[in-house]
């Protein structure tokens, strides 16, 4: 990184939001470090070569330091990190990085759906039908919150929304993993 121009000592705030986390969740040591040295560790490591090896590029007038292009390139990353958090059943993560990731853009068609999902595995249906349906109308071309609402529509016993709302998912993204099931659910709304 530094070859590359950039501030070595931006890089200490990597370590610093790590930190930060871990102390939001909880956790004494997050899994990756688990066997790595441990956070701190890391932190006085890195301090340590800012004031060694790195200490002329730290000092080094004009360096890249750019935290708005970090912000960008990690605002999704967040989302991408709270669906995994999500699948471990680990909520409370997943829902700060969720309200990171809107706080920074509250107009996120994914981040309305992941907001959603968050709601759905939490048990209130109704939450999740209102995050998704705000995800649909901030992206119309967004496919993935129809998919969502046509399944809660169907564990609600609704067929007509269930349809209309399955029907848009494939319109929308008809060459889709779950096209099968998706047409196996709206065949079977058919039946007497």
């Amino acid at each position: 990184m530094v070859e590359a121009g950039y501030d070595p000592k931006e890089s200490i705030k990597s370590f610093e939001t790590l930190k930060q986390g871990r102390e939001e969740a909880k956790v004494k040591e997050p899994y990756f470090f688990g066997t790595h040295p441990r956070l701190e560790e890391r932190i006085e490591n890195h301090l340590r070569l800012l004031k060694g090896e790195h200490q002329s590029a730290a000092e080094e007038p004009g360096r890249r330091q750019n935290a708005e292009e970090y912000l960008t390139r990690i605002h999704q990353l967040l989302l991408d990190n709270a669906m995994l958090d999500l699948k471990l059943g680990r909520l409370k993560i997943a829902q700060a990085a969720i309200e990171k990731h809107l706080r920074r853009d509250p107009n996120s068609a994914r981040g309305h759906f992941t907001l959603g999902e968050l709601e759905r595995r939490s048990g209130d249906p109704g939450k999740a039908e209102k995050s998704y349906r705000l995800a649909a109308s901030l992206d119309p071309n967004y496919a993935e919150p129809y998919r969502e609402l046509g399944l809660l529509y169907r564990a609600q016993n609704k067929p007509g929304e269930t349809r209309a709302e399955f029907e848009k998912y494939l319109q929308l993204n008809p060459k889709a993993i779950d096209v099968g099931i998706i047409r196996g659910h709206i065949t079977e709304l058919s039946k007497p």
